[in-house]
């Protein structure tokens, strides 16, 4: 696989460190995990995972919520290292990289499989991304994407975490093939009550952060004991409704999408779905 020659990562924007304040902070690291979109993407992706090809499989922007289950080919990215060290002290990866998405440091053609969840609409230049992707991917490697989608959707809560975007289906399908991917499959992830939950989500962060209840926590462990069962209790039920809605959601309402690609070898035919 092979790193190439990259000591440090460039200075960290404004934009690019946004996270580091969550990854710092008790009350996300300890209800992240829980969140019931999380389970929806983990599901969806986890289903891709067991036809993908022998080889390594790159995460690229896991934070400190994987969706890829750990093994001795998965290596985990993100730009923050405080995302990566925490995982490692906790034990849930072994290998893991601070990177950049827009400069990715692998060698060519090493990697069979690229998971990129929720990534791409955070990077401004998301183009130079999915060169470096293709760049590190073998022929016929697999991109497993997912993405929001829906332009007139874009509100507080895309807002909040800093999304650059959310994508046009159409446009966003072009751009793949254009830049060398051929679409294997788009499959729905989440419709309006996803984009419900993450605005009353966003809200409810920011409430409980304003209470500064990590330390009303420290001094009341009994109630902490007894939010955080309640609170994966209530996100486990919404995930299995966010999962029932979008078997009857048009796709002219949908909220988030997986998009599976393969890299094709230059000036090969692309396939069309």
């Amino acid at each position: 696989m092979g790193p190439r020659s990259i000591t440090a990562l460039p200075p960290l924007s404004t934009h690019e460190s946004y996270f580091e304040k969550f990854f710092g902070d008790p009350i996300y690291l300890e209800f992240k995990n829980h969140f019931y979109n999380y389970l929806r993407r983990k599901e969806v992706i986890g289903c891709e995972l067991s036809s993908v090809k022998p080889g390594i499989l790159l995460e690229i922007g896991c934070g400190i919520s994987p969706v890829t289950p750990p093994g001795p080919e998965v290596v985990y990215t993100d730009l923050s290292s405080t995302a990566v060290a925490y995982l490692k002290a906790i034990g849930r990866i072994h290998k893991g990289v601070a990177m950049s998405a827009a400069a990715i440091p692998f060698c060519d053609a090493s990697i069979s499989t690229v998971v990129c969840a929720e990534v791409l609409e955070h990077i401004p230049d998301d183009e130079q991304a999915l060169r470096e992707i293709r760049r590190i991917l073998r022929i016929g490697g697999d991109l497993i994407l997912t993405v929001p989608i829906n332009p007139r959707y874009y509100s507080h809560d895309d807002a909040f975490v800093k999304h650059c975007r959310r994508y046009d289906l159409t446009a966003f399908v072009s751009q793949l093939r254009r830049m060398g991917f051929s679409i294997t499959k788009i499959r729905k992830v989440s419709g309006l009550l996803d984009k419900f939950g993450l605005l009353v989500g966003v809200y409810l962060f920011r409430f409980v952060r304003a209470l500064k209840m990590d330390q009303f926590r420290s001094a009341n462990a009994g109630l902490s004991k007894g939010i955080l069962p309640l609170y994966k209790a209530l996100n486990w039920l919404f995930f299995q409704l966010v999962k029932a809605e979008i078997q009857i959601m048009p796709n002219a309402v949908v909220t988030d999408l997986l998009i599976r690609c393969t890299k094709t070898a230059p000036h090969s035919n692309t396939r069309r779905v």
